[in-house]
């Protein structure tokens, strides 16, 4: 079929073109309709149901809505785990379905169950579902910011945010929810004197019903008049605070009580759950969360949009910034995938016309690469559009496309190659001309079969990532598919397009291997080489073995066969390497010398192997967002106003860093049901400046360490010190001293930074606000709209509307300038300009005039979906070209102004630090110099302090450390710091800096923390879930885990949530007083929350505002807890006389306020019953309590977390385990699971453990069934464990080799997995196609059998190894250069495609070059050993022929 395919492609080329023409019409089309996201989609399949019970605590809420509620909902179908948090206000139940549980359809299940809710839950609570979003919905942050000249009450800018912007953000196709959050969200309330409520009569329920009541519409249908309808209407909404004033709750003898008799009313902050902070001051903002299976990108863009539609709308100064914006993560994780790809295809391009020299050939294979690319996009789209599978373009999807880029050209290699062979072996020298199709048929059809023979096995060797499950699965599925897609897609068109073009494109001179230099260059290194090898079988056998032994020494081999990183396990499977490999060497050597030389330095390279540094072993590179998540763990007492003053303090801190772009804060929850965060969790986004703008601020230790030795010396030398006796002394001297200096210059330079960062934002104001004005003056001057403006005047209106503008919009250009501020200052430039008659038609000057070329170009962009250009867009991509330009310019001026001070500093603080350590030692004292050294601390200490000090004491140091400088300046560079959630700045400076008692760091990234927290809850790499049957045993349990894991190396962070520690002011009923003075429960409970909590009785309509109305007691009487104890209840059992004891509270009062029995009350007011102190039935007191209760599957749970550091996860999990179990005895009804990554990489490593294998093993039978021999399908397979080794070198030494030799190796981790499987595939077609080449040499000489000598066999196989040489060249060689664009990645996800690109371009070139020298010479001793047996045979023959010849007849 394959054959007749071809056939019909070169005989029907016009065809085949044309649909190769829609293929890339309809790949365009694809490509622009694609979803775009960072990363894949990793969160769970996952429901959220939320309760609002307002007022109650997590005891009440845990007892009667999370726990039975959980109950019910475990018994759907598809569930496979209910976790709940029960906290103050609200319950979340979080249902994670099995992943083959469609969305929709387990949201529609819940939903059913959710019905019975009211059977089982308390009166007037129901659950929801949660929005459609995923874990990955919290797309976009904003902040609603009013200019400092314009400012706005607190509380208008919350209801501007939550009646106004919000809803029509909400509007946005896409998007899921607008969650508001921060601010001072408004209510009316009534604050009730109970004196006065029970002076006039009124009791809490008229009060209720009263406000209630006062506030509804009618309906009266409608009346004719006048044949006219006119539609019935009451209004009686209560549109203000005086409404609520004059509202009439009852009349007494004819006359009204109103609400302002016995209440203040009053338009004031509802009680706050969240605190939203930036730049030092409270913001109101909202969280925009993406409806699921929508894309980023596209919805993102249509917020904007909607912003910029909403802006002209906003009170004057107010604007719409944002917080959090995951643009810049999704266009820089695909700017830097498209950049390696179109680098890869650029550098395959030019190898493959430098190696064939013949640029329609070049064409043709070429050709494949936009080809292949667009046929996977467009088996995206269409499987989406079908349902069965949602691939977005994220890094891992493109990914796949990028590390297929160098084999996607191939099999098209191939086809070219073999059809220039055949046209070279009938044309000769001459050229190419006339009709070639037969030609062209019979060399296509001869590779065709091949071509898809090496298509499945690379598509085979993918297998064990399909097989992937969890969230490895979801990450690397994408990229399994897309190289499928890929491979699947070239396959298809090296067998049809391919074909159809070599006729009109493969003509004229066609040069042989040896015409071209490159090629000419590798045959006479290679093929001496190989001539040289070939007899040498046991030196080859040795050199295979010691490369495996090698390897084995560096990579954790014991990762292969899911064992972690055990150094135990990792010895057992060394041990096993090194004999198997040994034994294999030693049996296939010839000669029992040279087998007990191979074996005694095997043994001893084994050895040596065995002390290598190894490769540490992770789950996941992690993805460096650009943002960081600053979530400590703080105090769980702390109120709303203590922690906006601890998150101002801390966010200060953070913006102290030069790298930190802005920083927002948030404590408490956003409204939404998707964030459960209580009041004192604190999430920081802390967003990074682009990593060029990074100050060269760090100098490493070495460098401070041998500076501080120059300078210790040099003090020696000046007579300032005594030398130290011992030489510990003085290496412990310089390191402690070094570290000293270290941090003090670590501080100095970080404040240095920041000053001039704040000078440049300032600066930038100005210099852009200008700019953009300029810039519109002049564009509309080009347009024809100011040719009577003078160049004087030009200046001065420039001059004139930057004065006016800068104040209110230089600050915003300088942080993030966005096309609604340009637009804002266009149209009030051009209302200027038409003020002064220097324009006429204002609308007119703001269109955007434009050259053909650039209206040609905007018309395109429009078509394929981008933004139709207008003069504000325009002038916004030339402002921030600008701003770019500005910033590039006064970095480079801050990173010289930082050396030159840096270099001073740090001397000048080694001296000191040297000095100040020496004195403690012993050290200065009896120096020839001593004096002045003392002089030197005392007064630099002085001036470290601000305080006036003896310049005199300090100049002799001054003239030293001149001294010492400028050796120093000339060696020493400074680098800026490292970046990502492992880097120095966050993991080791931001912790150093952020230091508040009590308060425990963690760091983490948006998009990972928002999976992690809604899928397990834990925040850190490890999370202990300790399960029990209550709280306090679990809280014990925890503490006790908390100081076991502790000491465990690597152990850090490590932290039980706190349990306990929420203040409670618990009122517990004592029903036998109560029962005493007929006091009910009920009475009790229905007093403390009218009392304290208030209760909302209804909300006015005021247009589109939404305000409630609660009615509560006044703050003198729910101030503490004593305030608490005095209210009253009302009691229906009579008392004549008050009993008055001391332990039973004040005496029973009645209605009047007079003690029982008494007459004192006016004659409107209600007699008879008596009034009760709570205090007389009741118990109250503060306590503490849960601030939140956890469960999973309905039992009680609770978390220690920790981070992991110096070492890989599943390591030190097995060695805390071991610790746990040995160090904390579990009670009864106990038990402990543990969390986190490590699952993942587990289960991933026992998955590639058992299918690996298994693919290797089927691929291995395709190649023996293919070819019926089984030492050949060896000899094939036998570049996988020399890929295997290449790897592994690369993976070690690269990192040294770029970064330096202190550099740590790349961890082996499943993205490294991947692309050792990828190379594995590779190698094993590098392999196949040796083989072909080399039998094929066999072959034209007529098979083994008719070969006459050992010499022309090794002929033969020299001739068919160096004749492979440029088509290896042309697909191992472009592999090989094309994957370097992806190892040298370096922008965003580059940390991601580097660790897969590693084991792809090692494995490649040892594999290659170990295949193109091994496998020929083992080839070569595999034929001879069968061709000497075909010789003894024939002799055999013969001897039997000639005897049966001799004998008599």
């Amino acid at each position: 079929m394959i054959e007749k395919l071809i056939e019909y492609s070169v005989r029907n080329r016009f065809v085949v073109l044309a649909l190769a023409a829609a293929l890339a019409v309809f790949g365009v089309y694809a490509t622009l309709n694609t979803p775009v996201d960072a990363v894949p989609d990793l969160s769970e399949n996952q429901v959220i149901v939320f309760t609002d019970w307002p007022g109650r605590s997590p005891r009440e809420i845990e007892d009667q809505v999370t726990y039975p509620l959980s109950l019910r909902l475990q018994g759907l179908s598809g569930i496979r785990a209910v976790r709940s948090s029960s906290e103050f206000n609200f319950s979340m139940i979080t249902l994670i379905f099995d992943e083959k549980t469609d969305f929709y359809f387990a949201r529609q299940r819940v939903l059913e169950r959710l019905t019975q809710a009211p059977g089982f839950l308390p009166q007037g609570v129901v659950p929801y579902l949660a929005p459609d979003a995923t874990a990955l919905g919290q797309i976009f942050w904003y902040t609603v910011e009013p200019s400092p000249k314009h400012p706005i009450e607190p509380g208008k800018l919350w209801a501007l945010n939550k009646f106004y912007i919000a809803p029509q953000l909400n509007a946005a196709a896409g998007v899921a929810e607008v969650a508001p959050v921060g601010g001072a969200p408004l209510e009316y309330q009534v604050d009730v004197q109970p004196e006065t409520l029970r002076a006039y009569g009124v009791t809490v329920g008229e009060l209720f019903s009263a406000v209630s009541r006062s506030n509804l519409p009618a309906g009266g249908g409608v009346i004719q008049k006048n044949n006219a309808e006119y539609i019935v209407r009451g209004v009686g909404w209560i549109k203000d605070k005086g409404d609520i004033e004059n509202t009439v709750i009852k009349e007494v003898n004819g006359t009204p009580v109103y609400i302002k008799t016995v209440a203040t009313v009053q338009l004031g902050t509802q009680f706050r759950r969240s605190v939203f902070e930036k730049d030092g001051n409270e913001v109101v903002g909202g969280v925009v969360l993406m409806r699921h299976g929508e894309n980023p990108l596209a919805v993102t863009k249509r917020v904007k949009q909607k912003i910029q539609e909403l802006q002209p709308g906003l009170p004057e100064g107010v604007q719409i910034v944002p917080a959090y914006d995951r643009t810049r993560l999704i266009t820089g994780a695909i700017h830097t995938l498209a950049e390696v790809m179109w680098h890869e295809m650029l550098i395959a391009s030019v190898a493959i016309l430098l190696i064939l020299v013949h640029v329609r050939s070049a064409f043709v294979i070429c050709v494949t690469l936009p080809l292949s690319v667009l046929f996977s996009f467009l088996m995206m789209f269409l499987l989406r559009r079908l349902g069965i599978i949602d691939i977005q373009a994220n890094i891992m999807s493109l990914a796949g496309i990028t590390i297929s880029i160098g084999i996607l050209v191939d099999q098209a290699i191939v086809m070219v190659e073999n059809a220039t062979h055949h046209l070279k072996e009938k044309f000769g020298d001459e050229k190419v001309t006339g009709d070639t199709k037969e030609i062209v048929i019979k060399a296509c059809r001869t590779v065709g079969r091949p071509i898809f023979f090496s298509v499945l096995i690379m598509l085979l060797s993918f297998v064990p990532v399909f097989m992937l499950s969890g969230r490895e699965g979801k990450y690397f599925h994408p990229l399994a598919f897309t190289k499928s897609f890929a491979l699947l897609g070239v396959a298809l068109i090296s067998v049809t397009v391919v074909p159809a073009l070599i006729p009109s494109f493969i003509r004229g001179r066609l040069k042989s291997e040896e015409d071209n230099w490159i090629v000419r260059g590798f045959i006479r290194v290679y093929k001496p080489l190989l001539t040289w090898a070939l007899p040498r079988r046991n030196l080859v056998m040795w050199a295979f073995a010691a490369l495996l032994i090698l390897a084995a020494g560096l990579f954790p081999i014991q990762a292969l066969v899911g064992m972690g990183a055990s150094q135990s396990a990792w010895q057992t499977m060394y041990l096993i390497t090194f004999g198997l490999v040994t034994l294999l060497t030693v049996v296939f050597t010839r000669g029992p010398w040279a087998q007990a030389a191979s074996l005694a330095t095997l043994t001893l390279l084994a050895l040596w192997a065995f002390h290598f540094p190894k490769i540490g072993v992770s789950f996941m590179p992690a993805l460096d967002e650009g943002t960081t998540l600053d979530m400590p763990v703080t105090v769980p007492r702390v109120g709303v106003t203590q922690a906006a003053d601890d998150l101002k303090a801390r966010d200060a801190l953070l913006r102290g860093f030069p790298e930190v772009e802005s920083v927002v804060g948030k404590s408490g929850r956003a409204d939404t049901p998707t964030d459960p965060a209580p009041l004192d969790m604190v999430e920081t986004f802390v967003n990074f400046r682009p990593r060029e703008f990074w100050p060269k601020r760090v100098l490493r230790f070495p460098d401070a360490e041998r500076q501080t030795r120059d300078a210790l010396r040099a003090l020696e030398d000046g007579g300032y010190l005594v030398p130290a006796p011992h030489a510990d002394d003085r290496d412990n001297l310089v390191n402690d001293s070094a570290q000293k200096a270290l941090e003090r210059f670590d501080e100095t330079m970080r404040e240095l930074a920041r000053r001039r960062y704040t000078e440049i934002d300032r600066e930038l104001g100005a210099v852009l606000t200008r700019f953009v004005v300029s810039e519109t003056v002049t564009r509309m001057r080009a347009g024809g709209h100011l040719d009577s403006l003078t160049a004087e005047d030009e200046s001065k209106v420039t001059d004139d509307l930057t004065s006016r503008f800068e104040p209110d919009e230089g600050a915003r250009l300088a942080k993030h300038p966005a096309l609604e501020i340009v637009t804002r200052i266009q149209r009030q430039t051009a209302d200027h300009l038409a003020h002064r008659k220097f324009i006429s038609d204002p609308a007119s000057a703001l269109e955007l005039k434009e050259t053909r070329f650039a209206a040609l170009r905007s018309s395109i962009r429009e078509a394929v979906g981008g933004g139709r250009a207008t003069l504000a867009s325009a002038v916004l991509a030339d402002t921030e070209a600008r701003r770019e330009a500005l910033w590039r310019e006064r970095v480079r001026q801050v990173n010289w102004e930082v050396f030159d001070r840096g270099t001073q500093s740090f001397t000048w603080f080694a001296i000191d630090e040297l000095i100040a350590a020496a004195r403690g030692l012993g050290l200065v004292g009896t120096a020839p110099q001593g004096a002045a050294s003392e002089r030197f601390t005392v007064e630099s200490m002085k001036a470290r302090l601000g305080k006036s000090y003896d310049g005199a004491a300090l100049e002799p140091f001054g003239k030293l450390r001149e001294e010492l400088e400028k050796p120093f300046r000339g060696r020493v560079f400074f680098w800026p710091r490292q970046g990502g959630p492992k880097g120095d700045l966050v993991d080791d400076e931001f912790g150093r800096v952020l230091q508040v008692p009590g308060w425990s760091n963690i760091f983490t990234q948006p998009i990972i923390n928002r999976i992690e927290m809604l899928s397990t809850g834990v925040r850190t790499d490890i999370g202990i879930k300790v399960f029990g049957p209550d709280l306090d045993t679990v809280d014990r349990v925890c503490k006790q885990i908390e100081a076991a894991v502790k000491p465990v190396p690597g152990a850090r962070d490590v932290v039980a949530a706190p349990i306990m520690g929420k203040g409670y002011l618990e009122v517990t009923v004592d029903r036998e007083k109560a029962a005493r003075y007929g006091v009910t429960v009920e009475d009790v409970q229905t007093e403390i929350e009218m009392a304290i909590g208030g209760r909302v009785v209804t909300q006015t309509v005021e247009k589109r505002d939404r305000f409630p109305v609660r009615v509560r007691y006044a703050r003198a009487n729910r101030e503490d807890e004593e305030a608490v104890k005095k209210l009253l209840v009302a009691g229906t059992v009579r008392v004549e006389r008050p009993a008055v004891d001391a332990g039973q509270g004040p005496p029973a009062l009645t209605l009047d306020g007079a003690p029982a029995g008494h007459q004192a009350v006016p004659g409107h007011a209600a007699r008879g019953k008596p009034l009760i102190p709570i205090a007389s039935v009741a118990d109250v007191r503060i306590v503490e309590g849960p601030a939140v209760i956890k469960s999973e599957n309905g039992r009680l749970l609770n978390y220690v977390t920790l981070n992991v550091r110096g070492r890989d996860a599943v390591g030190f999990v097995e060695e805390a385990r071991r610790v746990v179990e040995q160090k904390v005895k579990l009670p009864e009804g106990v038990h402990v699971e543990w969390a986190g990554e490590f699952e993942h990489q587990e289960r991933a490593a026992q998955t590639l453990k058992i299918v690996f294998p298994v693919v290797i093993l089927v691929i291995f039978l395709i190649l023996y069934l293919t070819y019926h021999d089984f030492a050949d399908a060896v000899l094939m397979m036998l570049a996988v464990p020399e890929a295997l080794a290449g790897g592994a070198f690369f993976l070690y030494l690269f990192p040294k080799i770029v970064n330096g030799w202190d550099s740590p190796p790349v961890d082996f981790s499943v993205a490294v997995w991947v692309g050792f499987i990828a190379c594995f595939g590779m190698a094993t077609e590098t392999g196949i196609i040796m083989l072909v080449y080399l039998r094929e040499a066999i072959e034209k000489r007529g098979g083994l059998e008719n070969i006459t000598s050992l010499d022309e066999l090794r002929e033969a196989v020299i001739e068919g190894a160096v004749h492979r040489l440029r088509p290896k060249l042309l697909t191992e060689g472009v592999a090989i250069v094309a994957i370097f664009p992806m190892v040298f990645a370096s922008g965003v996800g580059g940390e991601v495609l580097a660790p897969m690109a590693l084991p792809v371009l090692g494995g490649l070139l040892i594999s290659d070059e170990v295949v193109d020298l091994f496998l020929p010479v083992r080839f070569y001793w595999v034929r001879r050993a069968r061709w000497l047996k075909l010789q003894e045979a024939k002799l055999n023959n013969e001897t039997a022929k000639a005897e049966a010849g001799a004998a008599p007849v």
